[in-house]
């Protein structure tokens, strides 16, 4: 119905300078930044006149804090769009090329290369233009936010149990955290010397274990496998994300037999016997 009602004003004015409009039905309000570290912040619109020439079109980093626009792109009337270059506040530098299409709607934006954590987040457009009755208008385009993808990493994981010696039957405590963007699940998995999964953590809602392929909880897992069997030697976690990929870490450790545990025990008592009588 408004598009029917500015098609309707276009027609019926005799003085038609412009009829500008963002098409923000179809702009995409969240661009990720894919694997290669790249993306395209696309911003869609369409005249209702044939005379463009006073139409002046701004986008670039949208500063939250003052709620303006830091210049990065200009188009001005019938020109070609330029990139802007040297404009205070905009830390892309050459990270960020103009990005145009020529099809209707037109597009306008940027080409975003070697896309950090720490490039701007939102990005916007504005447009101001001469209305038929000669009177100054302007109309904002949606914010588009820049989602920076991260792979899964682990930042404190297993760490206590690289070349850990335990006895069969025993527990061993696990501790991992992984981060990334969107946030990556995780599990971690009890392995026999063949790398056969014994026990994993989160479990299937039936207690069974979850599979190779099967996705675990978010973010980090603090847990417990009890009554190591005499066959178990790594634990491996696994972090996954639909988006950024996979990441693996795996530690060793040592099962002492019981057996050798009384053995050394034995030894133990022995030598303390032998320097109880020699002093």
């Amino acid at each position: 119905m408004k598009y029917h009602i500015i098609v309707l004003s276009c027609l019926l004015w005799i003085k038609l300078t412009e009829c500008f409009q963002w098409d923000n039905s179809v702009s995409d309000s969240s661009v990720y930044a894919n694997n290669s570290g790249s993306a395209i912040i696309k911003f869609r619109y369409s005249y209702g006149a044939e005379d463009r020439s006073s139409v002046y079109i701004t986008c670039g980093i949208w500063n939250t804090n003052q709620s303006k626009i830091i210049p990065m792109v200009n188009k001005m009337g019938n020109q070609p769009a330029q990139r802007r270059s040297g404009v205070t506040g905009d830390v892309l530098g050459n990270n960020a090329a103009l990005y145009t299409e020529s099809t209707q709607p037109t597009v306008i934006g940027l080409r975003l290369s070697n896309i950090a954590k720490t490039f701007p987040t939102q990005y916007r457009c504005d447009a101001s233009f001469t209305k038929a009755d000669g009177l100054a208008d302007s109309e904002a385009s949606v914010r588009v936010n820049l989602i920076v993808l991260e792979r899964p990493k682990f930042t404190n994981c297993l760490q206590n149990i690289q070349s850990k010696e335990t006895v069969a039957g025993n527990s061993l405590d696990i501790t991992c955290k992984v981060s990334g963007n969107p946030t990556p699940n995780l599990k971690c998995s009890l392995l026999a010397f063949d790398r056969e999964i014994l026990n994993t953590f989160p479990k299937k809602n039936s207690g069974r274990n979850l599979e190779e392929d099967e996705p675990g909880m978010p973010s980090n897992i603090t847990a417990s496998f009890s009554n190591l069997p005499k066959e178990a030697r790594f634990v491996r976690c696994f972090a996954s994300q639909t988006f950024t990929g996979t990441n693996t870490l795996e530690r060793r450790f040592t099962i002492l037999r019981k057996l050798l545990e009384g053995f050394l025990k034995f030894i133990y008592v022995y030598l303390v016997y032998l320097v109880y009588l020699l002093f």
